[in-house]
């Protein structure tokens, strides 16, 4: 019996120790777990120091190697914040967020292939990945990819409707492929959602000239002048469309003076001395009206109207000759802006799903290339026919039409002509 009353306390102290020691061991855990949890909750709020030292020590931590990278661009040293994405990277291969930022920061180093690559990882692992569609986006546009760049951009915003940077770009891109209504259409929305951006409400605006919109641009660079009174950018545009709009003296009296307040502080700015101009040119004052115009040409023309108005003038004048020869280039820029705006709509909207839209893809391209081409806008027509070439290798007339361009590029003539185009609104 007395055996028996041993052995059975000897079991209940060695349960006993058995339980302490497994609550020991489970209280340790405990204490661990909790102090990484606190550690990694931590990392968000770190200082750039604290990181780097702690980086030291935890090297084969993935998480703490993103912070870092995370704090070193804030910090602007993106060659090392690079190096400390590239790491966690490396250690945690399916984090999309890790691949976005290491995207980002080749982007910022002015390395775009490495970028795109990284940028594309992060989206075959995360396909909803809105930063990554964002900055690819940005990237495209940025290497006026532009078509990329909108396919990027309206997914971000198709997954963010509340992303207004990329709905920004969005529309500014829509402008580069000569996607004018996409443009006012994006940015009527955009200004809604954020009534009191400055350069949302001006692109915004200037839309609404391009479209003849007077009235209402009035009252979007009205509403931008009470947030930003001295604007001079503002009481520019302000006064274009009141010089566009009025029909009484008193309306042309007041155009004139946003206009001539303007000029006393910014002479040199063509577009305050064209929108003059069109002034003059509705008062039926074409003495007055060409001197203005002819300023522009000499600062160099930023907007297809200038031909339209100065053309006119000389006619009003008696030049006819001047007039027909100046109407005659303001015809060639306006048909030039028309088919690439076809043609840039049909590369947005035919997608490659058949082998006949394929095809059809490919012969716009080289049609698009070569208005790029008359409109001497050689760097675009080279994105074209690159793009072309890589698309279709059997095509001849490409690589000559490339090669063409590239010793265009390289001319004097070439690199010092100032850019006649059509208003971008």
């Amino acid at each position: 019996m007395k055996k028996a009353g041993l052995l059975k306390r000897l079991l209940i102290w060695g349960a006993l120790l058995v339980g302490a020691a497994t609550v020991t061991v489970v209280l340790a855990n405990w204490q661990a777990a909790s102090s990484e949890k606190k550690m990694r909750e931590h990392l968000i709020v770190a200082t750039l120091p604290e990181l780097q030292e702690l980086a030291k020590k935890r090297d084969w931590d993935p998480e703490v190697m993103y912070w870092l990278g995370s704090k070193l661009s804030l910090a602007g040293q993106h060659g090392e914040a690079m190096k400390a994405l590239a790491r966690s990277a490396a250690l945690n291969p399916n984090s999309s967020a890790t691949f976005s930022m290491l995207g980002t920061e080749f982007a910022r180093l002015e390395k775009p292939q490495e970028a795109e690559i990284q940028l594309n990882t992060a989206l075959k692992l995360a396909p909803n990945n809105s930063y990554a569609h964002y900055t690819l986006g940005c990237l495209y546009e940025k290497y006026n990819y532009d078509e990329k760049a909108v396919t990027h951009l309206s997914r971000a915003v198709e997954l963010n409707p509340k992303d207004y940077a990329s709905q920004y770009l969005l529309a500014l891109t829509y402008g580069k492929l000569s996607q004018y209504d996409k443009k006012l259409e994006v940015l009527q929305k955009l200004t809604k959602a954020a009534p009191d951006n400055i350069d949302y409400l001006k692109s915004y605006g200037y839309s609404l000239l391009f479209f003849s919109k007077f009235a209402d641009a009035e009252q979007v660079y009205r509403h931008i002048i009470q947030v930003a009174p001295n604007d001079m950018e503002t009481h520019y545009l302000l006064g274009r469309a009141l010089a566009e709009e009025a029909n009484t003296a008193e309306a042309f009296a007041t155009a004139e003076v946003e206009l001539k307040g303007v000029l006393a502080k910014v002479p040199e700015n063509p577009g305050v001395h064209l929108a003059l101009g069109i002034l003059y040119f509705r008062q039926d004052k074409p003495e007055k009206a060409v001197g203005e115009l002819e300023k522009v040409m000499k600062l160099g023309v930023a907007e297809n109207k200038t031909y339209l108005y100065l053309g006119q003038t000389y006619i009003r004048l008696g030049r006819k000759a001047e007039g027909d020869k100046t109407l005659a280039e303001f015809q060639r820029i306006a048909r030039i802006y028309r088919e690439k705006s076809h043609l840039e709509n049909r590369l947005l909207n035919t997608p490659p799903d058949t082998p006949t839209a394929i095809q059809e893809r490919k012969d716009t391209r080289l049609k698009l290339a070569k208005v790029c081409m008359e409109e001497t806008d050689y760097a675009a027509a080279s994105r074209h026919l690159t793009l072309l070439m890589a698309e279709d290798k059997s095509n001849a007339e490409a690589p000559k039409l490339y090669k063409e361009c590239q010793a265009l590029l390289q001319s004097p003539s070439i690199k010092n002509k100032k850019t006649h185009e059509v208003m971008t609104p």
